[in-house]
């Protein structure tokens, strides 16, 4: 599985959890927007250019992790449809980056930041 032992790196670190929906990814925006205290819509591209950009002075572990990002990023762009990322939350957030799968159903991954 492509997010298996991949981390994303904030205040604290987190994994990602794989998820699938039947419901559209509009209903699933506005069930968040609706239970959310604090809701941001970024660009798909923007949140995945931070995380897959090559530093000159990333380690071997910042490597795989850039590695194991854009490998996600390309599947997901070469698999899916209507791509978003949904953050929700103020010091603690929940991100969720989802789409639309070729069969209807909404699939993704979930993961957490701490931002202080």
């Amino acid at each position: 599985m492509l997010t298996e032992g991949v981390i994303f790196i904030s205040e604290t670190d987190a994994g990602l959890d794989p998820f699938v929906e039947k419901q559209g990814t509009q209903d699933l925006r506005e069930k968040l927007i609706s239970s959310a205290s604090d809701f941001e819509e970024i660009p798909f591209e923007k949140f995945f250019d931070r995380l897959t950009a090559k530093r000159e002075w990333h380690t071997a572990a910042d490597q795989k992790r850039t590695a194991a990002f854009s490998r996600i990023r390309k599947y997901l762009e070469g698999h899916m449809t209507d791509l978003r990322v949904i953050r929700t939350g103020k010091v603690r957030i929940d991100i969720l980056v989802f789409g639309k799968t070729p069969d209807g159903l909404i699939a993704g991954f979930r993961t957490r930041a701490v931002e202080t």
